[in-house]
């Protein structure tokens, strides 16, 4: 009795260990394998292009604040994530805005696809690019000091 439930216990235990956001958390599915993650930092801010494959039209840009991350998850019609995808093109993406802590998303959206092909384009923006409220240490300024005063 104790083998079958040390075997049923890791029956559960290994795919929940493939995957450690599979259940408390948006970011990541048992086995997709069309959902991306993307980096920006200062030294290399990226945007994230959507476009349709023949036409090169734009349907959806993003650009990812310095030190923050995005998820892109790319739906097709009649999915199971828990298979495998279909070879059809995709039908809605999804996306997360990740804030530096990496916790709870700071902004996300949906968008439904036409069902074209789609490609995501990889741009790195020029560099460095500092966050919004980033002031470079040989530009801050001290606030003055005022000597101590004496009372007689």
């Amino acid at each position: 009795m104790r083998r079958i439930a040390c075997l049923l216990l890791l029956a559960f235990l290994v795919p929940a260990g493939c995957d450690s956001y599979a259940f408390n958390n948006e970011r990541s599915s048992w086995a997709s394998t069309d959902k991306y993650e993307f980096d920006s930092t200062i030294y290399r801010p990226v945007t994230i292009t959507l476009q349709e494959t023949y036409s090169k039209s734009t349907i959806w840009k993003k650009e990812i604040p310095p030190g923050d991350a995005l998820v892109i998850d790319l739906d097709r019609k009649g999915e199971n994530e828990l298979v495998s995808i279909s070879g059809n093109p995709a039908t809605s993406v999804k996306w997360w805005l990740y804030g530096p802590d990496r916790g709870e998303p700071i902004a996300k959206g949906s968008k439904t696809l036409s069902g074209m092909p789609v490609r995501l384009v990889y741009n790195i923006r020029p560099a460095p690019e500092y966050p919004a409220n980033y002031v470079p240490p040989n530009q801050a300024t001290a606030a003055p000091i005022t000597p101590p005063t004496t009372q007689p």
